[in-house]
């Protein structure tokens, strides 16, 4: 059922069971909530569909970090605890798979191959992907696009992709300058 049809979200916030464990854990207030619903029901108004909580981000002193940390949660999408030494094994031998400008991309959108500690690059059954937002169309579009066989997204913070891709892509950390948050 599409956010129009749904009367219920339509007539209360509270019908978003993001926005509901939003409040439960004291991330956002009901007055943001109400801001950002108004503001919501006029975007939906003007033919824009997307779910409440992501109208929540455009709300000042909001801690965007915990709200996407809980619509991943709420989704299923486990965090990852990157192995950093992990992960630069793997980005060398994707290297000759993936194409300079996919990088870029992945690295504008905070989106990155990544290993899990505890697991060595050499033998993973799967290769997991780690963004910030894994709900993002764009972003199962842009892995979608590597072709990458086995893969899993997961959830991490933004700020540690951040210090990945610094460190890992030294070269390329002017891209960061344009990541989509």
């Amino acid at each position: 059922m599409g956010v129009r049809e749904n009367p219920f979200l339509l007539s209360d916030p509270l019908h978003d069971r993001v926005v509901r464990i939003l409040l439960a854990e004291g991330v956002v207030t009901r007055e943001q909530v109400e801001h950002a619903w108004l503001r919501w029901l006029r975007r939906l108004r003007d033919g824009e569909e997307y779910p409440l909580w992501r109208e929540l981000l455009n709300t000042p002193d909001v801690d965007q970090e915990s709200i996407f940390e809980v619509v991943a949660l709420t989704y299923a999408f486990r965090r990852i605890a990157i192995s950093v030494m992990g992960t630069a094994v793997l980005i060398d031998k994707l290297h000759a798979h993936i194409e300079d400008e996919q990088w870029n991309r992945l690295i504008e959108h905070l989106v990155l191959p990544v290993v899990e500690q505890g697991e060595r690059p050499d033998t993973l059954q799967r290769i997991y992907v780690a963004t910030y937002d894994p709900t993002s169309r764009t972003v199962r579009e842009l892995v979608a696009g590597l072709k990458l066989p086995r893969v899993e997204l997961r959830y991490a913070p933004a700020a540690e992709l951040i210090a990945l891709i610094t460190e890992l892509f030294p070269h390329k950390k002017f891209l960061l300058g344009t990541a989509v948050l």
